[in-house]
């Protein structure tokens, strides 16, 4: 192959690692589906199994914490939820920040 196309192929191929670097993954390697917390709760039922933190975007989204329990339902809860501030602070549980891949992009950019 010419130098062109081994170039080629390499600039494709390190442009889609960049790419599925930013996009959050589970630990079985899952491209994870987060939803946008248009509003919040002050409670959530069941033991906690994930925590993102997710901060408020231009569409809308607004700044909360993106809560899966164990049955695998997820709710958007208020930052200044008692129960949620006293676990983080107890360090009971440690919620992981969310970036986009907007956020990632734009901080390049900066």
């Amino acid at each position: 192959m010419s130098l062109f196309v081994n170039r080629w192929i390499f600039v494709s191929s390190l442009a889609v690692v960049m790419l599925l670097s930013v996009l959050p993954a589970d630990s079985f390697g899952r491209l994870v589906n987060f939803p946008c917390c248009y509003e919040v709760r002050f409670s959530l039922q069941g033991r906690i199994k994930t925590c993102y933190e997710m901060k408020p975007q231009e569409d809308g989204c607004v700044h909360s914490f993106l809560i899966e329990n164990m049955r695998g339902n997820q709710k958007c809860i208020d930052p200044a939820s008692t129960w949620l501030k006293e676990k983080l602070e107890k360090k009971q549980i440690t919620c992981v920040p969310y970036f986009s891949s907007s956020d990632v992009l734009n901080d390049r950019a900066a």
